[in-house]
């Protein structure tokens, strides 16, 4: 899916410039976002194809930020990412609608793998 419309949620600023910059190369739309709330805001505003979102934050954690994502937008993809994953935080986040989860450090390179195989999942099931 070229020129897909991404959000990327994550408290550390370098975490969203890196991921902006990795998928900002492959000519898709990047809007970032410093927390769940506001990840959330931005939702409302705009519909996203796919949302990266980390676990941990302040505030609302990645999990009730997925809950609420996805009863706003059933449609949307999800990838977890966390520093602090775990088998049970990614059972968890799979068994509330999201479809990936990356581990950080993640390379930019297998930020773009994760992304493609994603969209290109949603592609073939429409």
């Amino acid at each position: 899916m070229p020129n897909a419309n991404i959000l990327v949620a994550d408290d550390e600023k370098s975490i969203r410039l890196t991921i902006k910059q990795a998928l900002s190369t492959q000519g898709h739309d990047i809007r970032v976002a410093v927390d769940g709330s506001t990840a959330l805001e931005q939702l409302k505003k705009a519909p996203a194809d796919l949302l990266l979102l980390d676990i941990q934050m302040p505030g609302m954690d990645g999990i009730e930020v997925l809950q609420a994502a996805m009863e706003q937008q059933p449609s949307l993809k999800v990838i977890m990412v966390s520093a602090h994953g775990s088998i049970d935080n990614a059972v968890d986040a799979m068994k509330l609608g999201a479809v990936d989860y990356l581990q950080k450090p993640f390379t930019p390179t297998e930020l773009r793998e994760t992304v493609d195989r994603v969209l290109n999942q949603e592609a073939m099931d429409s």
